[in-house]
């Protein structure tokens, strides 16, 4: 796969930052070495007996591990340790490994498997309802077992708890095993820039789009991975670039799409993802016409974490000028679908009074953008001349839709809030 490379000054090797950063520093679990105690810890309930052990994972005589004894009176029942974790280390979108080291002791009078596993929550604090709890075990008696998996935090996670247990067969009794090492690491989170463009629209107005990325990071260097994501229809290159970033460096990228990306006369969404062990990153961008040094007119269309997508949204202050672009507005919808699945997405316009004008669906392709021009045509309603009608949207996963109302006259454009819609 070609990829090409933008460079900030004093840009690093990728492979060099990812060695230089500390496994522990990646590590969002708390104490899960147990050095010298098992605090950070609580019991799931009265089911489970914890306690310090000072037998090691990796043999080390200055560290331990935690020994849980499983001494539920049912069959069939799993109790182990537990911890929250919240934080901006918890992003909707981003998968992370969890695991661990594990040992059953053999010989024992009972039998059943251990785990090491996550329940996902819309909640800071690990309250509520598990949006997803995915697991990974063993039966294997008598030696240290290295246990991992991989999770996708739901859209809407803010919180998740780590888990480790045994889980006893029978009833009664005690059922023993040793934990160690417990984990959970960040993998690669994406920023998405749901619509920017390098194309001429109506009366010949060219619109492109500067691209503005930043490496948060004060001791790690980032690589972002940068891929564009055109129209349906349109001829656009797949291939990722990537962007590398000092610490605290920025790169500007000038007519992204049509210099960076080398797809002239396209426009769609464009993915920004980054190592979240090394870093944060934050992006922004702005879309324009006409070119520079001439006088400009546009609006900033910022990147959106993985969480920012939905399934509902409202969007005000749409405008039509009965399909006269001569003067008045003109509004233009679309979305992106960061899903690896097609979904259905449904765009309602609604006049001042709450009246539906007409109601759109169109199915997005997995990873594709799109955008609908002249909306209020669009839905069989180009005859409405209003600046004050609003738009719903809604989608079975979710997707990132967006609104730009455009002055016909200037050019100039509004980049739409969406708002939650109950």
């Amino acid at each position: 796969m070609r990829k090409n490379r933008c460079s900030a000054r004093l840009a690093f090797a990728a492979a060099f930052a990812l060695a230089a950063a500390p496994i522990d520093a990646q590590n969002l679990v708390r104490n899960g070495t147990f050095d010298t105690d098992v605090s950070d810890w609580p019991t799931g309930g009265p089911a489970a007996q914890v306690s310090w052990s000072p037998q090691d994972a990796n043999g080390s005589p200055s560290s331990g591990s935690a020994l849980i004894a499983n001494v539920s009176t049912g069959p069939s029942n799993g109790e182990g340790i537990q911890q929250c974790v919240s934080g901006p280390g918890i992003v909707a979108g981003v998968s992370y490994t969890y695991g661990g080291k594990v040992r059953v002791p053999s010989g024992q009078a009972r039998t059943g498997f251990v785990m090491f596993g996550l329940r996902w929550y819309a909640s800071p604090d690990c309250s509520g309802n598990a949006e997803d709890q995915p697991r990974v075990d063993t039966r294997v008696l008598g030696a240290w077992i290295s246990l991992e998996d991989v999770s996708v935090a739901p859209a809407g996670s803010r919180s998740v708890e780590v888990l480790a247990f045994p889980s006893k067969a029978e009833a009664g009794g005690e059922l023993h095993a040793l934990f160690d090492d417990i984990f959970l690491l960040p993998g690669v989170a994406t920023l998405t820039v749901p619509s920017s463009a390098s194309i001429h629209g109506v009366s010949g107005t060219f619109f492109h789009t500067d691209l503005w990325v930043m490496n948060l990071s004060r001791t790690n260097s980032q690589s972002v991975s940068a891929r564009f994501r055109c129209f349906r229809g349109q001829s656009c290159s797949s291939d990722s670039r990537d962007i590398d970033l000092a610490p605290r460096a920025t790169a500007l990228l000038a007519d992204v799409v049509g210099d960076f990306f080398g797809s002239p006369e396209t426009a769609g969404a464009i993915e920004l993802s980054y190592n979240t062990s090394l870093g944060g990153i934050a992006a922004t961008s702005r879309t324009y016409t006409p070119s520079l040094p001439q006088p400009t007119a546009g609006a900033a269309v910022p990147a959106a974490s993985a969480g920012a997508a939905r399934t509902r949204a409202l969007f005000l202050g749409l405008g039509s000028n009965a399909r006269d672009f001569t003067s008045g507005f003109r509004t233009n919808a679309g979305a992106y679908n960061p899903n690896g699945s097609p979904v259905a997405v449904t765009f309602e316009l609604v006049d001042e009074g709450g009246s539906s004008l007409g109601t759109l669906t169109r199915t997005w392709e997995a990873n594709e953008a799109f955008q609908i021009n002249d909306l209020f045509t669009a839905v069989g309603r180009g005859d409405v001349v209003t600046t004050n009608a609003y738009l719903v949207v809604t989608s079975a996963s979710p997707v990132f839709p967006f609104v730009t109302v455009i002055d016909n006259q200037s050019g100039d454009f509004v980049w739409v809030t969406p708002f939650d819609d109950p």
